[in-house]
């Protein structure tokens, strides 16, 4: 019944055996996807997929919520590296690095690759940087297509998803601290991605308790809890609560959004971040499939937004 999914899981069993700071890690888990043979429809293999979700235990999940992937699934994993799979509806990644190593598949649809070099320009602090960014290879990925994924600055990347939808099957390794995850933004603004501590959402649900006690006494508590953040934590957490409020009173949200900003207002890189976010804005808006319908009116939008050449466009538009 779930012969694809076996499969998936046989791969993650059998990559179990290898060393995972061995450099022929990365390279058996490429070698493991292009021997998986897809031979489903995406329709077979969403209702597989969906069967194997509501008859089987779930192994630890890697994302709870859909913040990489609508949605991401976890199918195989164990205390060194995990197998997700990704559905990319209308969803494209950032420009990042890893912390972690791996590789992935596309399984279905079609998406746009991009890599990239950092030259640093100037430090604001050491989680918070602005790079020169400059594009360095372009690519098709279309059903079959994998990708290596190594450690730190010297593979940065970016998926523009041109199908709705794309999935992506991924092996990965897990808690990755040696080396540093950055995203990096299209004006150069680099910022240290991190994990958020889980005593950071205690100290803001305290800040909500404190509120509805005395507002006065979570002025004072909340002044002090955006202090003691730096500036990585301090803009991972922006945008975390850009996207979900937790379950944090409106009126707490709005002090502890107006006590970012007062912080963050004063500071040079953040209206770099602001200037991003206001581009990016635009480009999403453009991006809705009302607008673009099919893949090549996505990747001309894309393509001339960020300023391909004339013969970058031409070689890549073959490959529709």
């Amino acid at each position: 019944l779930y012969k694809m999914l076996s499969k998936i899981i046989e791969i993650g069993q059998k990559l179990a055996k290898f060393d995972l700071d061995s450099p022929l890690f990365i390279q058996e888990c490429a070698n493991s996807l292009k021997s998986l043979e897809t031979n489903l429809s995406l329709s077979e293999f969403s209702t597989q997929l969906g069967s194997w979700i509501l008859n089987n235990p779930l192994p630890e999940q890697l994302n709870v919520y859909n913040s990489f992937g609508q949605p991401p699934v976890t199918l195989y994993r164990n205390d060194k590296f995990l197998i997700d799979i990704y559905f990319w509806m209308h969803a494209d990644t950032s420009i990042h690095s890893h912390a972690f190593c791996g590789a992935f598949k596309v399984l279905y649809g079609n998406s746009l690759h991009e890599e990239f070099h950092t030259e640093q320009r100037e430090s604001y602090s050491t989680d918070t940087i602005l790079n020169k960014l400059t594009r360095t290879k372009t690519n098709i990925l279309v059903p079959g297509s994998v990708m290596p994924i190594e450690r730190g600055e010297e593979f940065i990347h970016r998926v523009v998803h041109l199908s709705a939808p794309t999935v992506t099957l991924c092996i990965r390794t897990v808690a990755d601290t040696d080396i540093a995850q950055w995203h990096h933004f299209d004006n150069g603004l680099s910022i240290l991605k991190k994990e958020l501590d889980e005593s950071i959402f205690k100290k803001l649900f305290y800040g909500d308790y404190l509120f509805n006690l005395t507002p006065k006494l979570a002025q004072n508590y909340t002044r002090k809890f955006i202090k003691s953040l730096d500036n990585s934590e301090l803009m991972n957490f922006f945008e975390q609560l850009s996207v979900d409020t937790m379950g944090v009173s409106d009126d707490y949200q709005e002090l502890i959004y107006n006590t970012m900003m007062s912080r963050l207002s004063s500071q040079a890189w953040f209206h770099l971040y602001e200037e991003h976010c206001e581009r990016f804005q635009y480009y999403s808006q453009e991006q809705a499939p009302d607008k673009l319908p099919d893949e090549l009116s996505k990747f001309l939008f894309h393509s001339e937004f960020y300023e391909y050449s004339e013969d970058e466009v031409k070689m890549l538009t073959q490959r529709f």
